[in-house]
């Protein structure tokens, strides 16, 4: 068993923002992301995720639908769905969790 802190982890920019990668298995990911702008609209071939907003507002699109998300929300976006953050009312801060584990060689633009 290993126990990190957020703290020491740098952050890395992503499609998304910046992103810490906080636990990684072969199956998963858990990482934490801050949203300041709109995000890059991007997809992944073989990763699903699980977002959990614990701070913010914004617009969310996925496909061709668009959602109000705010702190509490929980969503999830299944592979091969284009997808981004957009409309930034309130920085958004997000708890990530990918299945598969996270793969930059799986952003597609």
């Amino acid at each position: 068993m290993k126990i990190v802190n957020q703290k020491n982890i740098p952050p890395t920019e992503d499609a998304c923002g910046k992103l810490q990668e906080l636990y990684s298995s072969d199956n998963l990911s858990l990482s934490y992301s801050v949203v300041t702008d709109s995000s890059k609209s991007h997809k992944h071939l073989k990763i699903e995720e699980v977002y959990y907003v614990i701070k913010g507002k914004a617009k969310l699109k996925i496909g061709d639908e668009i959602f109000s998300i705010e702190k509490g929300d929980i969503f999830s976006i299944p592979k091969n769905e284009y997808h981004n953050i957009q409309d930034v009312e309130e920085t958004i801060e997000v708890v990530v969790v990918t299945n598969p584990k996270f793969d930059l060689n799986d952003l597609i633009y």
